[in-house]
């Protein structure tokens, strides 16, 4: 199935960004009112080939980075916070952009993990982003 950029609006009015997969523009939206959402806009996401996957992020993580922020969410969830938590708090507290990205994108890849666990969600763009 084909990927579906998309831009809602929420009940309070906040802006929710994110990647969604279906079989057309019209799902898309469909999927984000089910979910109490307002479509603003669906765009299908281009990838070239397998390669291409690494460029959403504009730069590459660096091994330093990397480290870092693995030793970050290690700890965080050796802390008992869930997964999810921990991705957010080292985005917020990393300096780098690029890595800011990469965790801000894997959180708002969907809205609500528990509703459809079968979208992407931050543990498979993980892994299409450091093993493709």
């Amino acid at each position: 199935m084909p990927a579906y950029q998309f831009t809602a609006l929420d009940a309070a009015g906040k802006q929710q960004k994110g990647v969604l997969e279906g079989d057309s523009a019209r799902q898309i939206r469909q999927q984000l009112r089910d979910k109490a959402l307002i479509p603003v806009s669906v765009d299908p996401v281009e990838q070239k080939d397998k390669h291409s996957s690494k460029t959403w992020f504009q730069k590459q993580i660096t091994a330093y980075d990397l480290a870092l922020l693995t030793r970050q969410l290690s700890v965080l969830v050796a802390a008992a916070i869930p997964l999810e938590e921990a991705i957010r708090a080292v985005g917020k507290q990393s300096e780098k952009t690029h890595v800011q990205n990469l965790l801000n994108y894997s959180q708002n890849s969907h809205i609500d993990k528990r509703e459809q666990p079968h979208e992407y969600g931050s543990l498979v763009l993980w892994k299409v982003y450091f093993l493709a």
